[in-house]
């Protein structure tokens, strides 16, 4: 099966499974963002939809995003200007989340920063939550809604505007 940052062969095993993922996840994120605009707890919303989708597809999120040791390693940058329905599921489900950091970061919400090194830096705390807790259930010890909450009150103290600072 090969794996494109994400990608699952979505003509091999799974495809269609993938394919159904991949629409509900684009029409969850629409919702939800037409909901909440630019407010300062749609980063919180963003994580925890995104973490509530991964556990409640897990078969999905492995295919797509849970790389084995023995996958080939793609090292080549993703090109991220082509249409959003053209690209791989993970590619499409870290664009998700662009749009949102710009218009949080032009509302004030979020520092002034390049976008797509915010919107990494949140994917990967998303990702490290649903893998761990896929991967390894009872490795963590605690509960998912306290520790999804820590997860995202350290990205937003990490990442909000100092509110005496208009960098």
């Amino acid at each position: 099966m090969a794996h494109e940052f994400g990608r699952a062969d979505e003509r091999g095993p799974g495809a269609t499974s993938i394919s159904r993922a991949k629409k509900r996840s684009s029409t969850r994120s629409a919702a939800l963002t037409a909901d909440l605009k630019d407010s300062p707890d749609l980063l919180r919303r963003l994580v925890e939809a995104y973490v509530e989708f991964g556990l409640e597809h897990p078969d999905e999120y492995q295919l797509s995003f849970m790389v084995g040791h023995a996958a080939p390693k793609f090292t080549r940058r993703k090109d991220l200007s082509r249409p959003f329905e053209q690209q791989g599921i993970g590619v499409q489900s870290f664009l998700l989340f662009p749009d949102q950091v710009a218009r949080m970061i032009d509302a004030g919400h979020l520092k002034n920063g390049d976008v797509t090194i915010v919107t990494q830096t949140i994917w990967a705390a998303a990702h490290g939550l649903v893998s761990l807790m896929i991967a390894r259930p009872g490795y963590l010890l605690s509960d998912r809604r306290p520790l999804v909450d820590a997860t995202v009150d350290a990205l937003l103290t990490g990442l909000q505007r100092d509110p005496g600072r208009r960098s």
